[in-house]
């Protein structure tokens, strides 16, 4: 594992190109989000996300989340959301919501979705904004866990579960209490939330409730 501080990656440029190096060279960066520890690669490259599953012990076929660096760039990855995405978009990005949509087949090919539909968040995090967009615009925001491990918020859990891999590890320090990002599937106006993080259920149901009513 290599080791950088958080304040070294915001502040060095040195530091900021040589983790775009190792992104580009299918290496795995575990970085601080707006929620949790995460776990980032560019899937523009080959193997990229396989190195990522290896690492956490995962089974291949198994969904991974995506991170975008700007509203925008939604569409490269994903099918135009609908009027209701949209709109919980609008309200709650950036910020801890993710949003299950139908991706775009080449993506759904690389992150393992069989069902064709993809997570993708727009994070309230500088770090995880700086990494995707050192991504083309999009790097994966799965948990920095081993497979069913606890919920990566310290630094001590980061290196308890990774310390012996190849990694690159964005230091911030110990992160406060998360649920992590509430996770809602939106097929046009249906809305199913899927697990309610820090973004509470009943926040959401109001605004596709008003959307409705509008």
């Amino acid at each position: 594992m290599k080791r950088v501080k958080i304040e070294e990656f915001l502040s060095s440029n040195r530091v900021r190109d040589d983790v775009e190096g190792y992104l580009r060279q299918g290496g795995v960066v575990i970085y601080p989000t707006d929620t949790l520890y995460g776990m980032g690669v560019d899937i523009r490259v080959a193997g990229a996300v396989e190195n990522l599953m290896r690492l956490k012990g995962r089974e291949s076929g198994r969904p991974v989340p995506l991170f975008i660096d700007s509203a925008v760039g939604i569409e490269d990855i994903c099918a135009p959301l609908s009027p209701l995405g949209k709109k919980l978009s609008e309200v709650f990005w950036p910020g801890k919501l993710t949003i299950v949509t139908r991706a775009r087949r080449h993506v759904a090919l690389i992150v393992g979705s069989e069902d064709g539909t993809v997570g993708v968040r727009l994070p309230d995090s500088a770090v995880s904004l700086s990494l995707a967009g050192m991504c083309g615009g999009v790097t994966t925001g799965t948990s920095a866990n081993k497979s069913r491990g606890a919920v990566p918020l310290t630094t001590g859990q980061v290196m308890g579960d990774f310390e012996g891999d190849e990694v690159l590890f964005i230091d911030g320090k110990d992160l406060p209490p998360s649920a992590g990002s509430t996770v809602v599937r939106v097929d046009g106006n249906v809305l199913r939330i899927l697990r309610e993080g820090d973004v509470k259920a009943n926040e959401i149901l109001k605004i596709a409730e008003e959307f409705d009513n509008g």
